[in-house]
């Protein structure tokens, strides 16, 4: 027992002796930590204007564009933070006929050229998705600043060659290309704006077609008799015993394919499928198979052009080859009539793709 008494005074006296002793104090305390933030402006979209391929002249809406030529899009951004905080700035040029329309974010070959610009690539504007003969630029994009604040950058770009015909600001309605362009800086804030022209319809498209042919030397149909009893086929395409040969062609809008041959010295065309002395009858069909070609279901050549049967008023293009032109087939047919000269003979067929 005398050794709890000893014990219970000094826990009792140490206990007061710690509650007087001055600047110690029993509870809560506190701890302060300065924290610092710097706020982010978001950057803003100031104009985008359609300019030549020199940047020496606009373009305006109602001229429009030209389907695989290149254009300049000046873009003019602004961000208080400095231009030097932009990252990325997206960009299409797309195809409206509604006024709500929303800017595309992947390009297709008909309808959308989508485009980016990043800082880490600064010269160069990269194709989004997959966008055929629409073009960016490798080293071409330039910017020049007003201050510290602003900058005006210039892209050029290539419209794709069967980018949508469109009548733009002369339509009644809407029925244009618009122009749309997103800016980035280095915290992911955006800003954006649209042009749709001076009344929100839109700048033109022209229309725009392009044929060719697979063929690079001759088409030949080897020794033909005069007079002939019936047809010979071509038997030769360039340096292969081919009897048909390629025939490419692309179109923005509605067209029509039409073919003529060029006068020969001497001979004259017939109008039916028994040429009299000093003529001769030229056959051509074109086909989407080589296996579907037919002499009598195509049409006799002459000097003057001739529409190709089932190749009038036809819609846009399903794009097949490159991402670009259907691909067709055409063949062709002769037979001569009597009195004709023995010798070399030659003529210039010619495929033309028109506006319908």
């Amino acid at each position: 027992m005398r050794g709890l008494r000893k014990v219970l005074p000094i826990t009792v006296v140490l206990a007061l002796f710690l509650a007087l002793l001055p600047g110690v104090a029993l509870g809560d305390d506190t701890a302060g930590v300065t924290t610092k933030f710097t706020a982010n402006n978001p950057p803003t979209v100031v104009g985008i204007a359609l300019r030549d391929a020199t940047d020496g002249n606009d373009v305006y809406d109602t001229a429009g564009m030209v389907p695989g030529t290149t254009y300049t899009l000046r873009v003019a951004v602004s961000d208080a933070d400095g231009y030097g905080d932009i990252s990325k700035i997206d960009i299409a040029v797309f195809y409206a006929n509604a006024a709500d329309t929303e800017a595309p974010t992947t390009s297709d070959l008909d309808t959308t050229g989508v485009f980016q610009w990043v800082s880490t690539a600064a010269t160069n504007l990269t194709v989004i998705g997959t966008g055929g003969t629409w073009a960016g630029s490798t080293g071409g994009v330039t910017k020049t600043t007003t201050d510290t604040t602003q900058a005006l950058w210039r892209f050029p770009f290539t419209v794709g060659k069967i980018a949508k015909e469109a009548l733009g600001q002369t339509a009644e309605a809407i029925d244009g290309w618009h122009f749309y362009a997103k800016v980035t800086d280095s915290q992911s804030a955006t800003g954006d704006l649209y042009n749709r022209g001076s009344s929100d319809k839109g700048w033109a498209m022209a229309w725009y077609g392009e044929i060719g042919s697979s063929v690079t030397a001759d088409v030949d149909f080897g020794t033909v008799p005069t007079p002939s009893t019936d047809f010979t086929q071509i038997s030769k395409v360039d340096s292969s015993t081919a009897t048909s040969f390629s025939i490419y062609s692309m179109a923005n809008g509605t067209h029509n394919l039409t073919v003529k041959a060029s006068s020969i010295t001497g001979i004259s065309f017939a109008s039916t499928d028994s040429p009299g002395s000093g003529a001769l009858v030229l056959t051509m069909d074109v086909a989407a198979s080589s296996g579907a070609l037919s002499r009598t279901a195509g049409q006799r050549l002459s000097t003057g052009a001739v529409d190709i049967t089932g190749y009038t008023s036809v819609a846009t293009t399903s794009d097949t080859l490159n991402n670009v032109s259907n691909t067709d087939f055409s063949s062709m047919w002769i037979k001569l009539g009597s009195g004709i000269t023995t010798g070399a003979y030659e003529t210039t067929v010619t495929y033309t793709i028109a506006n319908a």
